[in-house]
């Protein structure tokens, strides 16, 4: 008896602080409501803790929204499936306190929940709590019912769908946008969980949503008809929804058209194929040439994911001749339409690129904007192979080299980041060719984060054209700046060998890099001598000749013996590696 008293204190302590005046007590014991309800068992916990619980609705939202998260767990507390309701009203009340993310958590919480419980068991009881929320006088407790019917109404009998399906129709006329709002968020998801008998109602419903007032409803439409069109017939999509999707790529509101356009590429796998060039194409070329800018934006962003789904003869009609305004538009715009439009090429063929895009191309490479530049160095290949390399790099270098000359170091930065990426597209011969003196004055640059970005650079293109080219064409131009007279270059130096270190033999390593470590060793600069002796300790594993090891050895009982003390402490640690 003793025992069992001792075993239940600690629940009898988590039931007290859920009174306690501090909050962090009461806060503790609301995440730990599984563990108390465990202890008293299923009727205890359903008779006793949930009522007790009610008790705390007036507690700080701190208390409050670990409550309403945990209930979601307590289920298996309260005895399964077949007493799930006795939360209900808990969280009825929680999802209508004055905070928002208190009510967020609740509504999410009572949706899991509806989707453990067998609803058609429970339809009187959901349907009359989801009125009572509806009825209420509070604008959040009419959204909370908007919210809570598409996780309610699976399950349920066609009687008690069309009851349900009455209420929402009530709320997507509601004078309220933001009940009206949270009403058509969970219209896409009623096809599924509806008897086919109710489609009319959820065409009409979409057609309320569609034309609704207020355009942070009205956008809600595009997803709720993507989602209807999915599930239905060609014939349905042209007789009810296309209608309404016209309207919709019309609509006077910019952010409609935009998210339209966002999602033109998923249109075009949903749609009838007819649709593509009868209705999306001239749409497309609107949006290019869209009043705002933000619409153009869109458009150029999806510029490439749009003409996958066309021909030449279409993209060289329809679109091609309409891009020239968005090259003088204004910089997000331009950015937007640089990033993309050299994707175009692997389309259209080289004579649609020599006529349409190079003149573009050269256009925004002659930009005030260095950012601009930078954009159009993100995507090359396809450009490349259509027009060649050698042809490419005449356009590009000029660019590059002015680019990486900038006064703003992070334009500096930037190109440094680019070339790894251009190499991938370009290859080896384009980097040696083009690119490799570019690299290396960046890999001396005055500012810290643009060598950075340069040694980092030099790894990516170690990683891509591995160990032989390493060898070959690359570590006697990074040796190179051992013995400059610029200790930034010495430095940058060791970086760079630390970085690429995995991509050189060991052979290598200990006849040619092992020399340069030893000369470096009584460099006269301190921050040199122990990254020197950081990047000993890397390479110490494969140090294995007892001739290379004592030369290393005595220069790093040199160091060890150095003033600074940073670099004696480098190089004791480096040291203990030898043995």
């Amino acid at each position: 008896m003793v025992e069992d008293q001792n075993s239940l204190y600690p629940i009898a302590l988590l039931i007290d602080e859920l009174k306690s005046d501090d909050i962090s007590r009461r806060i503790n014991s609301v995440k730990n409501l599984p563990i108390i309800a465990s202890a008293l068992g299923y009727e205890r916990t359903r008779n006793e803790l949930i009522p007790y619980l009610s008790e705390l609705l007036d507690d700080e939202e701190l208390v409050l929204l670990p409550l309403a998260e945990i209930l979601s767990e307590m289920v298996e507390y309260v005895g399964g499936r077949n007493f799930a309701h006795i939360l209900f009203e808990l969280l009825e009340q929680l999802s209508q306190v004055e905070d928002s993310s208190v009510r967020s958590a609740a509504l999410k919480s009572f949706k899991i929940i509806l989707g453990q419980i067998d609803t058609s068991k429970l339809e009187g009881l959901i349907i009359g709590v989801i009125r009572k929320m509806s009825d209420a006088e509070w604008i959040s407790s009419k959204s909370g019912a908007a919210q809570l019917i598409p996780a309610a109404i699976r399950g349920m009998s066609p009687e008690s769908q069309n009851i349900m399906l009455s209420n929402y129709r009530e709320l997507l006329g509601n004078p309220n946008p933001s009940v009206r709002k949270s009403a058509a968020e969970g219209l896409k998801l009623l096809p599924i969980l509806v008897h086919p008998s109710f489609e009319n109602n959820l065409n009409e419903f979409l057609g309320l949503v569609a034309t609704d007032k207020d355009d942070t409803v009205r956008i809600l439409a595009v997803d709720d008809l993507l989602s209807f069109c999915c599930r239905a017939t060609p014939a349905k999509v042209n007789s009810t929804y296309i209608p309404v999707l016209r309207m919709l790529l019309e609509d006077k509101s910019w952010r409609i058209r935009y998210l339209l356009c966002d999602k033109i590429a998923e249109l075009c796998n949903i749609l009838p194929a007819e649709h593509k060039v009868g209705l999306l194409l001239p749409s497309f070329v609107k949006f290019l040439q869209d009043n705002e800018g933000e619409v153009r934006t869109s458009a150029c962003q999806r510029l490439w994911d749009f003409s996958k789904f066309l021909t030449v003869d279409e993209i060289s009609n329809n679109i091609l001749p309409v891009l020239a305004p968005l090259a003088i538009d204004v910089d997000y715009v331009k950015a937007s339409f640089a990033t993309n439009l050299t994707k175009l090429s692997s389309i259209i063929g080289k004579q649609n690129t020599n006529q349409y895009i190079m003149s573009l191309f050269l256009d925004l490479l002659r930009d005030p904007s260095p950012e601009i530049r930078i954009c159009l160095f993100n995507d090359l290949e396809g450009l490349s192979n259509v027009i060649g390399a050698e042809s490419l790099a005449q356009s590009v270098m000029p660019a590059i080299q002015e680019l990486s000359d900038d006064k703003q170091w992070r334009i500096r930065k930037k190109i440094a980041e680019c070339i790894p990426l251009l190499c991938k597209q370009l290859g080896q011969e384009f980097f040696e060719t083009h690119l490799s003196g570019v690299m290396k004055k960046l890999y001396g640059d005055t500012v810290y984060s643009v060598r950075e970005a340069a040694i980092k650079g030099y790894k990516e293109i170690a990683d891509l054209f591995r160990t032989s080219w390493v060898e070959e064409k690359l570590l006697d131009e990074i040796l190179e700046g051992h013995s400059s007279e610029s200790h930034i270059k010495r430095l940058s130096t060791i970086f760079t060998l630390k970085a690429i270190i995995g991509n050189i033999s060991p052979e290598k390593i200990i006849s040619t890099i092992v020399p340069v470590l030893v000369r470096l060793s009584s460099d006269a600069v301190p921050n040199i001598r122990f990254n020197l002796a950081k990047l000993i300790k890397e390479i110490s594993p494969i140090l294995k000749d007892a001739g290379t090891r004592d030369q290393i050895k005595t220069s790093l009982r040199m160091l060890n013996k150095d003033e600074d003390r940073d670099v004696r402490f480098f190089t004791d640690q480096t040291l203990r590696t030898f043995g």
